[in-house]
């Protein structure tokens, strides 16, 4: 095999080799994208819940009294 057909083979494996890793990175972002909204979705439905359950959340009646 001569040299050049060599270097052309080499390039068009970094070539394919880096397209790979693209598509991966491109894949696992959006992986990561799709749970970051689900996990957004549950933090907002349990705020709303914890709002409709007591509309007043400044106040708990667990929480010892303050002192004076």
């Amino acid at each position: 095999m001569s040299p050049a057909l060599l270097s052309l083979i080499l390039s068009a494996l970094l070539t394919i080799g880096g397209i790979v890793a693209v598509v991966l990175i491109v894949q696992t972002l959006r992986r990561i994208a799709r749970s970051h909204e689900r996990s957004v979705a549950l933090l907002e439905d349990l705020i709303q819940q914890q709002r409709t359950e007591d509309p007043d959340s400044s106040t708990h009646d667990d929480a010892p009294p303050s002192a004076s």
